[in-house]
């Protein structure tokens, strides 16, 4: 999770952090594939 983050460009932070930033992420990804899919 962290070195997919650090792939991006992000520095390293505190785990909850991360996760939050990742469940957004994920909710980000998600909402784009449900649009793409629409069309």
């Amino acid at each position: 999770m962290i070195r997919r983050l650090e792939a991006r460009g992000f520095t390293v932070v505190p785990t909850d952090i991360t996760s939050a930033i990742d469940r957004h992420a994920a909710l980000v990804i998600g909402s784009g594939y449900r649009a793409q899919d629409r069309r």
